[in-house]
């Protein structure tokens, strides 16, 4: 379900969130993806321009679904199983009210061979979003990644 009462800018929505830099964040990554869709051994001929001014139809959600295989599980006979994540800006449940961010474990590209666990990075989710860019949907987390060194 949609968060109701977010500005319809990115500017907008990273001052209310606290994160200012979040069109830059969003900048980046379409950058990113411009790119990784670019599979010419050649760079363009003329650079792609990204202008965040063009996302539309920002969406916001407290939480999302993550449904996954997990045959160790005995939580179903074919091994899936699901689980709601939480990114609540206020929380109302339990003795301290607050935020709820849930933290999550992020498959890092392909398995190494090693331990699964090596393969797995922490990141604190602060934020669902959503936008559309070039008439294509993008669904995004804005996440806060924990650092492997202690």
């Amino acid at each position: 379900m949609t968060a109701l009462n977010y500005p319809h800018s990115l500017h907008g929505l990273g001052q209310r969130i606290g994160h200012p830099n979040l069109p830059g964040l969003v900048h980046r990554y379409l950058h990113e993806k411009v790119n990784s869709n670019n599979n010419t051994a050649s760079p363009p001929l003329q650079p792609v321009h990204i202008n965040t001014s063009h996302v539309d139809q920002i969406k916001i959600f407290h939480s999302a679904r993550a449904i996954f295989c997990a045959p160790s599980n005995p939580s179903t006979t074919t091994g899936m199983y699901h689980k709601t994540i939480q990114a609540m800006p206020a929380w109302n449940q339990g003795e301290i009210p607050g935020p709820r961010c849930d933290c999550v474990f992020i498959l890092n590209g392909t398995n190494s061979g090693e331990s699964v666990m090596s393969d797995l990075s922490v990141a604190w989710i602060l934020l669902f979003f959503s936008f559309t860019f070039d008439d294509e949907l993008h669904q995004c987390a804005l996440v806060h990644w924990f650092s492997g060194s202690t």
